[in-house]
């Protein structure tokens, strides 16, 4: 489009104005967007109609595919809350709820069993109500009276229904079972007490037995209890010896009736429940063990039945006080076994250390001798438990293996110990000696803990134990090496003696760098044949050869026997001139001679540079001398 400017007085051209075009533009702009707008949120809106639609039409899955009804002929309605519905789920994670009313009974035993296994309760509920009010099949009892105990076992919404059915459909294979539902708080006790009575089978009487403490349901588990007949008495002779008046009136009762005198069947009764007990009866049962008078007769069965419990950690825990209480009442040497058990668990309860201070033998004092050393966040009281024991324990204490750097509480503990029995500091060092002599390699840095920080000094021990721990700490150092770490450097530094340098000679070269404190300190001990092997491998070895002559300076004169030593059996005239101009450096007149006789070999030998280096070092040597003597 061709535009032409226009002159000032020129008439307007004809047409629509370009500040009309524009808000135009803007309005037909505007309109299509509310359009499309409009379009998409109506869309959007059907979508969400449509899958509410279809999620109301969903139903709960039902066994056997039967199809959820609605007696109203409804649409079963959304549950509360996004897939917060009680029972049977849809797809896509959206759940509806379950009432009893809208699930089609069974028509069939099978169908029953079926809808008895379903998680929901809904379920259990309508199967249970319908079994309730059908004819009992005896080729099935057994499988149905199985199925609804399982379901009365889980449920609690649909108790009464599930009792219902039991009662109808009851068989002796659930009697255990219902019978451990018997509690003195359960408001069912009546009726369970009342199926019981139906099923007659005396291996109820262990639950039913219970309800004898109860204030409301004792009168009842008599009559039960009597009329499951004389094999009832074993398990109600145990509460003759009950704590509660009640129950030990009723148990005497009983037993009167089955014409047994009490204490004739009590230990019996006692040996069998401590012997078939769970973990919900174990407290009481052991509590009336504990108050018993021992009796030979049945000893071994405690013994063996308090020790299987012992092997248990959540028996252990369930029993309480009462299981120490019962070990304490009926010791036995054979209950050893149950004490290691307890000893040798997750810490162990103060009473199992009262039992172990007053009955052990040596792998009593072993097991309390290895949780000492492994359980770092307990061992207190294992500590305490030798202390009571004494000097029985001093032995097995003493071989303990050293807690080293990183434990140094385990040491702590071991002198504690030694302490409480008086034990002498010569008994205790020869410990800790005993320790390096035996290290293996991984274990140098745990046996010198003890002597971390100490001298011999401080430790008041004489030359010879002196040599002796110098010497095991040399052979120890030897042994692990290369794998010495700092902290043992440090130590064996300290002890050393001339007589225990080797292992100072093995450290200066056992790694990528040279050990210069280590070098330093063998070369200040003053052994020749020892350091000047270890110093002529460092200076031969070019990443060494530099650090080792600027220890050989700094330990002054020290070095100049090493290096005349050196001189006369070294071939190489560069590493003779470095020895020379060393011991120039730093020797005494003592070196004049051996010098003048280097000089003269080197001169036969035509080796100027050694020649010259070794009559240079003279002339310093005497230029000190003369020094020394002007100053004085």
């Amino acid at each position: 489009m061709n535009y032409k400017y226009q002159y000032p007085g020129q008439p307007a051209p004809s047409g629509m104005s370009p500040a009309v075009k524009t808000l135009l533009y803007v309005g037909v702009s505007m309109v299509a967007a509310v359009v499309v707008l409009g379009t998409i949120a109506a869309i959007i809106i059907m979508v969400v109609i449509g899958k509410r639609g279809e999620r109301a039409v969903r139903v709960p899955s039902r066994p056997n595919n039967q199809v959820a009804s609605n007696p109203n002929g409804g649409i079963p309605t959304e549950s509360a809350g996004a897939g917060s519905g009680i029972g049977g789920s849809g797809s896509g994670g959206s759940r509806v709820s379950l009432s009893v009313d809208s699930i089609t009974p069974p028509s069939t035993v099978d169908e029953a069993v079926d809808m008895l296994r379903q998680e929901e309760w809904q379920y259990h509920a309508v199967a249970a109500k319908w079994l309730a009010n059908q004819q009992v099949n005896s080729a099935q009892t057994e499988r149905v009276a199985g199925v609804l105990m399982s379901a009365y076992a889980r449920d609690s919404q649909a108790d009464d229904e599930l009792l219902n059915a039991i009662e109808k459909w009851a068989h002796r294979n659930i009697a255990t079972d219902l019978a451990s539902r018997l509690s003195s708080s359960s408001r069912a006790n009546g009726r369970i007490l009342a199926i019981l009575t139906k099923l007659n089978d005396p291996v109820a009487a262990v639950g039913v037995a219970r309800l004898l403490e109860s204030r409301s349901d004792a009168a009842q588990a008599r009559q039960v209890l009597l009329s499951f007949g004389p094999e009832s008495a074993p398990f109600v002779a145990p509460y003759v010896l009950s704590e509660n008046t009640t129950a030990r009136t009723h148990a005497e009762e009983i037993l009167a009736e089955f014409g047994i005198d009490p204490q004739e069947i009590v230990l019996e009764g006692i040996a069998r429940s401590l012997e078939n007990a769970n973990f919900g009866e174990l407290d009481d049962i052991l509590a009336t063990v504990a108050r018993m008078e021992p009796d030979e007769s049945i000893r071994e069965r405690i013994t063996v039945a308090i020790t299987r419990i012992c092997s248990d950690d959540s028996d252990v825990h369930f029993a309480g006080a009462a299981l120490y209480d019962a070990m304490e009442t009926w010791w036995d040497d054979a209950m050893l076994e149950a004490l290691h058990k307890l000893l040798s668990g997750r810490d162990p309860n103060a009473r199992a250390f009262d039992l172990a201070a007053k009955h052990f033998n040596e792998e009593t004092i072993q097991i309390l001798c290895d949780q000492l050393h492994e359980q770092r966040f307990s061992r207190r009281k294992y500590t305490d438990c030798l202390i009571k024991i004494g000097q029985a324990a001093s032995e097995q204490v003493a071989a303990i293996p050293p807690g080293g750097r990183f434990d140094d509480e385990l040491d702590d503990e071991i002198a504690r110990y030694m302490k409480s029995i008086d034990a002498s500091p010569t008994s205790l060092l020869e410990r800790e000696i005993a320790a390096i002599e035996g290290a293996e390699r991984f274990e140098v840095s745990s046996a010198f803990g003890f002597f971390r920080g100490k001298t011999p000094e401080s430790l008041g021990i004489d030359e010879e134990t002196h040599e002796r721990i110098a010497k095991a700490m040399s052979d120890a150092v030897i042994r692990s090496s290369p794998h010495v770490d700092d902290s043992v450097r440090v130590v064996y530094r300290a002890w050393v003696t001339p007589r225990s340098a080797a292992g100072l000679a093995k450290l200066v070269g056992s790694d990528f760098r040279l050990n210069e404190e280590d070098l330093f300190r063998l070369i200040d001990l003053e052994v020749p044949e020892i350091a000047a092997p270890a110093v002529a491998e460092q200076l031969s070895n070019r990443l060494h050869a530099d650090d080792t002559v600027a220890v050989l300076l700094r330990a002054g004169p020290k070095s100049q026997v090493i290096c005349l030593q050196l001189l006369k059996t070294i071939s190489d005239p560069n590493a003779a001139v470095v020895l020379t101009n060393i011991v120039g450096t730093v020797g005494t007149e003592e070196a004049l001679e051996p010098l003048e006789e280097l000089a003269e070999v080197a001169d036969r030998r035509n080796l100027g540079t050694v020649e010259r280096a070794a009559r240079n070092a003279m002339r310093e040597i005497r230029r000190r001398s003369l020094d020394s003597s002007d100053e004085e």
